[in-house]
């Protein structure tokens, strides 16, 4: 059920919606990165306490510890590409 007053359709016919025909990927320095994380970290905490996997009390750290597993090198990690998107 979609909610009221939303009509997705016309969403995407609507010229006030849509992106510029052209964006650019541009690296991410450092300090967008750290940015990124910073506001990446208590969310991705704050979605597994809704999921309820973990406390509100550890989320935060445990967070911080999934993401230096995941990325043990932040921006120069192997295989992954961090970009800003540029229009």
């Amino acid at each position: 059920m979609r909610p009221e007053g939303i009509d997705a359709i016309s969403h995407f016919h609507n010229p006030a919606c849509h992106l510029p025909a052209v964006v650019r990927l541009e690296p991410m320095s450092e300090g967008d990165f750290q940015e990124s994380l910073d506001r990446a970290i208590p969310r991705h905490a704050a979605e597994q306490v809704r999921q309820g996997l973990w406390t509100k009390e550890d989320a935060v750290e445990a967070s911080r510890l999934e993401f230096d597993q995941l990325l043990p090198l932040g921006r120069e990690t192997a295989d992954y590409h961090f970009c800003q998107v540029v229009d």
